[in-house]
């Protein structure tokens, strides 16, 4: 909301309803919040206000607020299942936008993917990554595992994949392809994953 800030701030409303409460106080929030079930805090998109960028802020309960990463443009947080981390596309100095794993507690990120590649979903065991990747610009869907960094293509169609969601075992993942119409796809991702789910 931008009620009674510069910019913006984050405001609580009870599922119950009654008036709303103001979690943050520094009128910086510029972009949409993002939540994991099971992770207390969130995180918002935010905008630096000495340098105007895009970054991505961590925000506790009690409203403190945190930005993450500070150097470039950041956006599209994807939280990791206990919430010590985030994956987000960055701005390179290259020119390239790119994923990157970074500190919930802030610092140095590092560097996965392609500059074609983004992350969608991080597992719930915390060890795979969903992400898309454009191909011809055409989106496929591929794994990254988190620990070793390698990847391995699921798709490699001429349509459009889409929207990939895990089941909550991570045994099983849906997704969307169109072509011209959508459809929902599933894939049994035990054999992929190397038996470790």
């Amino acid at each position: 909301s931008d009620r009674d800030a510069r910019l913006g701030d984050i405001w609580a409303v009870s599922p119950a309803g009654g008036p709303p409460t103001r979690v943050t106080q520094n009128g910086t929030v510029g972009g949409g919040v993002f939540t994991r079930q099971g992770v207390k805090d969130f995180f918002a998109g935010t905008i630096n206000p000495n340098s105007g960028q895009l970054t991505i802020s961590r925000v506790r309960p009690d409203g403190r607020v945190t930005q993450l990463w500070n150097r470039s443009n950041a956006f599209s947080p994807v939280i990791s299942p206990s919430g010590d981390s985030i994956v987000a596309r960055v701005d390179q100095p290259d020119g390239t936008v790119r994923s990157m794993i970074i500190p919930a507690a802030g610092g140095e990120g590092r560097l996965i993917l392609g500059p074609d590649d983004a992350v969608t979903l991080w597992s719930n065991d915390g060890k795979t990554m969903v992400y898309t990747t454009q191909v011809d610009g055409v989106g496929d869907i591929g794994l990254f595992d988190v620990a070793n960094g390698t990847t391995q293509r699921l798709t490699t169609t001429p349509t459009l994949e889409s929207g990939a969601e895990l089941t909550p075992d991570g045994k099983t993942m849906l997704m969307n392809r169109t072509s011209p119409s959508q459809r929902i796809f599933s894939v049994d991702l035990t054999g992929l994953l190397g038996g470790r789910k």
